[in-house]
């Protein structure tokens, strides 16, 4: 067995070291296109989610900024002559 080390070492330097793709040749094109088509559908899902999110936010302040009503009393039909008179 040949040691390579030379050679390991003379290809790594001629190498960009900003290269870290990596090309995969497929010819089945219809998985890629289905690929992608899923690609973008997960996209717009998560934009969905994000939106929804937002608005949640929103509507979250908006319920947390308003001031809080004091609860009413009920009122008793047969009790409100008698407060009136007083």
């Amino acid at each position: 067995m040949k040691d390579r080390l030379e050679q390991l070492k003379a290809k790594q330097l001629t190498q960009d070291d900003d290269t870290d793709e990596v090309e995969i040749a497929i010819d089945n094109t219809a998985f890629m296109d289905e690929f992608f088509s899923e690609i973008e559908e997960t996209r717009l899902n998560i934009d969905k989610i994000s939106e929804h999110v937002e608005e949640a936010k929103k509507l979250y302040s908006i319920i947390l900024s308003a001031p809080i009503p004091e609860p009413k009393l009920p009122r008793n039909p047969l009790l409100s002559p008698e407060i009136e008179l007083t």
